[in-house]
């Protein structure tokens, strides 16, 4: 188990690969799912994370695949973690501030963070990903949970818990 500023937790269990989901409901509701059975989120952050990301949507285009970062508020939240996706196909989400372009999404971080600083700071730490495109590309390919983990690490300085 790894774990990140305010003992947010990543770990193999909340890493996604390869999937068949084709709407963002579908792959929103399968990574919360996997964040609810592990008792991380309370039964209502998945309502939660689909009514926000409609109203302020996550997608960002990056050089090699889209790229979303959804969330919601902390009070959903019982353990803060993080659930990493790979997508298959690729899915159509909204553009962070331009509700109406979209983007085509191959990789989704879930974010269930408690205090807002908290998540601004892992925000911030993200957007490094998004600008270094052999490590977007190399979190794209990754054919093992292991490999999304090390990358992760790589970029958010992650210790062991």
């Amino acid at each position: 188990m790894e774990t990140i500023d305010q003992d947010i937790v990543i770990n193999e269990n909340f890493v996604i690969l390869n999937m068949e989901e084709k709407t963002v409901e579908g792959v929103l509701s399968l990574m919360a799912a996997t964040l609810f059975e592990s008792g991380y989120v309370k039964d209502t952050f998945k309502d939660a994370l689909l009514a926000r990301e409609e109203i302020y949507p996550t997608g960002l285009p990056a050089s090699c695949c889209g790229v979303a970062i959804p969330h919601t508020d902390e009070h959903h939240v019982i353990n803060p973690a993080i659930c990493i996706g790979t997508i298959k196909n690729p899915v159509s989400f909204k553009m962070m501030g331009s509700p109406d372009v979209s983007v085509n999404v191959q990789l989704v971080f879930v974010l269930a963070i408690k205090g807002a600083s908290n998540q601004l700071n892992l925000l911030q730490k993200l957007m490094g990903i998004f600008s270094d495109e052999s490590l977007l590309s190399a979190f794209k390919e990754a054919t093992s949970k292991q490999q999304i983990l090390e990358h992760l690490q790589k970029i958010l300085s992650l210790g062991t818990n």
